[in-house]
């Protein structure tokens, strides 16, 4: 007997819902807008009040969503970004289902405004990863270790909100640099801004260590490649 996979079914969530999204659901509120919250179990950092920090420990990059993207997640953890303008031409609605006919990833709570869509092909910057390849590559797994051995050291600003982060690597090297400020001081928590700093100076050095590692890997291979032993 034969059988054929079924195809993949997405979730799907926009911008402006994803930020209702952390509004709703126990974001810390400033201006407006949820700094730190989570989706569908994964951390979410407020870098800006038009891209947010989307965490992924399966993702090659830590996603970066803004206005102009959609928001996609699959039932096994996987996710994007795709372009609003494009989706259409990617993607289309599953007939007959709705938000809560299928269990979202991890049972967590569906955004408003999310919608379940099917798709033949998904374009992520992972593909290759996910389909085995063994070809020398920087892993999510180094990255990770790197990340462990960061340190934060912080430094608030004197008759102001304004307090920054850095993460530190072991030999001293500053892969990232996070600030965070309140509108209001009576509003401002010495803790809650230090916390906003270190995550978006971690989610900035991530990024750069990919670029790191990426950068060494290849020119180790452009080395290898000139000099053959």
């Amino acid at each position: 007997m034969q059988y054929r996979e079924k195809p993949p079914v997405f979730d799907v969530i926009s911008f402006n819902d994803f930020v209702q999204h952390g509004r709703d659901n126990g974001g810390n509120i400033v201006s407006g807008m949820p700094w730190s919250f989570t989706y569908k179990g994964h951390a979410v950092t407020h870098e800006n009040d038009e891209c947010y920090l989307v965490m992924f420990d399966s993702s090659i990059h830590t996603l970066r969503f803004t206005p102009s993207d959609v928001l996609v997640t699959g039932q096994r953890g996987e996710a994007a970004l795709c372009k609003a303008s494009e989706f259409s031409s990617l993607f289309e609605p599953v007939i007959g289902q709705t938000p809560s006919a299928q269990p979202p990833v991890d049972n967590a709570h569906v955004a408003p405004g999310c919608e379940l869509f099917s798709a033949a092909v998904i374009g992520r910057a992972d593909a290759t990863v996910m389909s085995g390849a063994s070809a020398p590559r920087v892993t999510p797994a180094q990255i990770d270790a790197l990340c462990d051995s960061l340190t934060f050291p912080t430094h608030v600003f004197p008759g102001t909100t304004t307090t920054v982060a850095i993460a530190v690597l072991p030999n001293g090297f500053t892969a990232g640099l996070g600030m965070s400020a309140c509108v209001s001081p009576a509003n401002f928590v010495t803790e809650i801004g230090v916390k906003y700093a270190i995550d978006q100076a971690k989610a900035q050095a991530r990024d750069k260590l990919w670029e790191l590692e990426g950068y060494a890997l290849k020119a180790q291979l452009q080395n290898v490649a000139h000099h053959p032993a």
